[in-house]
């Protein structure tokens, strides 16, 4: 099975998007098993910072904990 890392862009990106997207589509991928995501706590921790920011607070809505 293919293992991809995903830049903390585009899964930032399919968290909060919308509509469908490019983001969107490899997001689905990863959710139906189509890849192995290979991550690292530093890929987490950026993806969290980012995830708290108040300007993606007012678009996702979600508490610090949930993220």
């Amino acid at each position: 099975m293919i293992r991809a890392v995903l830049d903390t862009n585009i899964i930032v990106s399919a968290l909060i998007a919308k509509k469908q997207s490019p983001p969107v589509v490899v997001y689905q991928a990863f959710i139906a098993q189509r890849f192995i995501l290979v991550t690292s706590g530093m890929i987490l921790t950026e993806v969290e910072e980012v995830m708290n920011r108040d300007h993606l607070v007012k678009v996702h809505g979600w508490k610090p904990a949930q993220v």
